[in-house]
C-alpha cells in the first residue's frame, strides 16, 4: 500500500476570495463558495469506501482537506450513488444540522429524506433549481449507461462552475462549455485504466512477458472506458481548448482500481500540463488548497 504522505501534492498555497472560490476537499468533494453560498459535491469523508476489500482496496491514502463534519454547507449537491461519492454517514451528519438544502441527481431524492433532509431538490438532465442567486442545472455525465449520474452546473449572474461528477469524454462534453462558458470545469482524471491492463503493466515493470495482443485488447477496453465510465487525463488535454480553466479532481484520495500506483493519474497530469504549457490552465489541488476565480 502507498503511504499517505507520498499522494499529497506540493504546490503554492493560492489564496481564495471570500466570494468565489473552490478547495479542494479530496477526491471529487470540492467547496464550491459562489455569491455567499456554501456548495458542496459529493461528500465523502470515510476511511474506507470497501471495508471487507481484500488488499487495501479502497482505503484512504489521503487526508481531507476540510472537516466536513465542521464546516457549513447551504447547499449540498450528489451526482449519482457511487460509495466513492455518496456516503450516508457523511450526509446524514450533515442533515442533522437542519439548514442544508440537497440537490441530487433524480433517483436519489428517496435516499436523501430518509438520511433526514427536510428540503430535496431533485434534478433530471437539463432541469433547474434556484437557491438564493445561484442557479442549480443538472447536466449529462456519461457514466456505465443511460440515467446513472449527472453533473452540475452552478450559476450565478457573473460566474459559472461546471462540476462533472463521474463521467467519460462523452460527445457532447463541448456542447456543455459552448452552452454554459464555465468560468472553472471540474474534471475527473482517475479509474480509467481496466483492472487487468493495470495489473499487466505492472508484471511488464517487473520482467515478465506479457503477449501483445492482450495488451492491445486491455488498451481497447481503456477507449470505451474513457469514453463511458471516467475520463482521463489526456482527455482533460484534449478538453482544454474548450474550457477556461480546469480543475482536477477524482485522483490520489482512495486506492481505487486501474492504477496500482494512485500517484499515476496526477504524475501523467502534471507532466502534459509541462510539455503543453499548460499551467495557467489546468491546475493540480492539494488537500484543502482553493483557487480563486
Amino acid at each position: 500500500m502507498p503511504q499517505t504522505e507520498s499522494l499529497v501534492a506540493v504546490q503554492p498555497e493560492i489564496e481564495p476570495n471570500s466570494d468565489y472560490s473552490i478547495t479542494m476537499v479530496g477526491h471529487s468533494t470540492f467547496l464550491v463558495k459562489m455569491a455567499g453560498v456554501n456548495i458542496l459535491t459529493d461528500p465523502v469523508s470515510t476511511s474506507q469506501l470497501f471495508p471487507y476489500a481484500p488488499f487495501g482496496y479502497g482505503k484512504r491514502i489521503s487526508p481531507a482537506g476540510l472537516n466536513l463534519y465542521e464546516t457549513p454547507v447551504k447547499v449540498v449537491v450528489l451526482s449519482h450513488s457511487d460509495p466513492d461519492h455518496f456516503e450516508p454517514r457523511i450526509l446524514k451528519a450533515i442533515a442533522q444540522k437542519g439548514k442544508t438544502i440537497a440537490v441530487c441527481h433524480q433517483p436519489l431524492a428517496g435516499r436523501l429524506e430518509k438520511l433526514g433532509f427536510t428540503v430535496v431538490e431533485s434534478l433530471a438532465e437539463n432541469q433547474s433549481t434556484q437557491i438564493g442567486e445561484i442557479t442549480i442545472t443538472a447536466v449529462h455525465a456519461e457514466h456505465r449507461g443511460q440515467n446513472k449520474a449527472v453533473g452540475f452546473i452552478f450559476q450565478d449572474e457573473g460566474r459559472t462552475v461546471y462540476f462533472a461528477g463521474d463521467t467519460g469524454n462523452f460527445q457532447d462534453i463541448e456542447a456543455i462549455a459552448k452552452t454554459y462558458k464555465p468560468d472553472i470545469a471540474i474534471l475527473p482524471i482517475g479509474e480509467y485504466p481496466p483492472l487487468p491492463l493495470a495489473v499487466a503493466k505492472y508484471f511488464i515493470s517487473k520482467g515478465f512477458n506479457i503477449p501483445q495482443v492482450l495488451i492491445d485488447k486491455l488498451k481497447k477496453l481503456e477507449e470505451i472506458k474513457r469514453k463511458k465510465v471516467h475520463m482521463s487525463p489526456e482527455d482533460v488535454l484534449l478538453l482544454s481548448k474548450h474550457f477556461h480553466q480546469i480543475v482536477v479532481m477524482h485522483h490520489g484520495t482512495y486506492f481505487l482500481g486501474g492504477h496500482i500506483d494512485p500517484n499515476e493519474p496526477a504524475d501523467l497530469m502534471r507532466r502534459l500540463i509541462e510539455e503543453n504549457q499548460l499551467g495557467d490552465k489546468i491546475t493540480i489541488l492539494a488537500p484543502g488548497q482553493s483557487l480563486s476565480f
